[in-house]
């Protein structure tokens, strides 16, 4: 057989992470029988959906199996929910679940949703389209629990995907549409401070998750700058301002001195500034109850 159709064949691959369908490789010089030939086991490629083979060489994307969903469902198909939260890279959605949403044909199968978005709502995903960190944010409401939204909420804000003002403008919009989720979303953006900084990571988020539910501590403030020289040395995880005493931090940017362990240069730099790695007596006291009694 001629390399022609192979050659064809693998440019659109390339261009759509590896993936190819049923009538591309037609069009690229295929036909039926050779299609089902080179898809036998050890053959050069390789069937994943119905109509979509991927090249078995090609090094597959981690999202290559969201990529053959949507090629398998045709133009117009998204990825939205936990895909789309998936691809953004979302604190608290596992990888894998298939999610998408169509503009037409009939959306009876797990996992496919039949909507009408704004292009606003749509970014790209390579070669294919998501619903953007917003709208995805605000359909994982109605699947993920408090905690997991939370963690992908803090993660959004974190990366400068979305703010806490157009989050709450999306939940009035889910409300007044009667989405699911609307309630979700309210509880847990009633837990966060007002002007609060997003947490620096899920870790972060799950610690003030831990201490919420004991009253005894008060709310932390996040990311607290700490400054040597007028210039921001470091940043705590958390700060209680008024005990000056940090439950733990993590250091940004060093400008300690010169041979000192990240070990040492991460308890150092607040201590310059007259701050104790410490929790108050009291938390610490409210901690170990805790634990006791756990």
């Amino acid at each position: 057989m001629s390399r022609l159709p192979f050659d064809a064949l693998a440019a659109i691959a390339t261009n759509q992470w590896g993936l190819f369908t049923t009538r591309q490789a037609l069009t690229a010089g295929f036909t039926t029988a050779q299609l089902r030939w080179h898809s036998r086991p050890g053959g050069p490629f390789e069937q994943v959906r119905r109509s979509v083979y991927r090249l078995r060489d090609y090094a597959a994307p981690p999202l290559q199996a969201v990529g053959a969903a949507l090629l398998a469902r045709g133009p117009g198909a998204m990825a939205s929910g936990h895909s789309a939260g998936w691809a953004h890279g979302f604190d608290g959605v596992q990888p894998g679940r298939i999610e998408m949403i169509i503009s037409s044909g009939s959306a009876g199968r797990d996992g496919v949703h039949r909507r009408i978005l704004d292009p606003s709502q749509i970014v790209a995903l390579g070669p294919f389209y998501m619903t953007d960190a917003l709208t995805t944010l605000l359909d994982l409401a109605a699947t993920l629990d408090d905690v997991r939204w939370e963690w992908a909420l803090e993660y959004g804000l974190r990366h400068e995907l979305f703010t806490v003002v157009a989050v709450e403008l999306g939940v009035a919009r889910w409300s007044q549409q009667r989405r699911p989720g609307v309630a979700r979303a309210k509880r847990v953006l009633a837990l966060r401070s007002p002007n609060a900084r997003p947490t620096g990571s899920q870790l972060e988020t799950e610690f003030l998750q831990l201490i919420r539910p004991v009253r005894e501590i008060p709310e932390p403030e996040r990311q607290y700058p700490v400054f040597r020289f007028q210039k921001i040395a470091a940043r705590l995880d958390f700060a209680y301002v008024a005990f000056k005493r940090t439950p733990r931090c993590t250091v940004d940017s060093t400008g300690s001195p010169s041979g000192m362990t990240p070990t040492e240069r991460r308890w150092s730099l607040p201590q310059w500034a007259g701050w104790s790695p410490r929790s108050p007596p009291a938390i610490s006291a409210s901690l170990q109850g805790r634990r006791s009694r756990g």
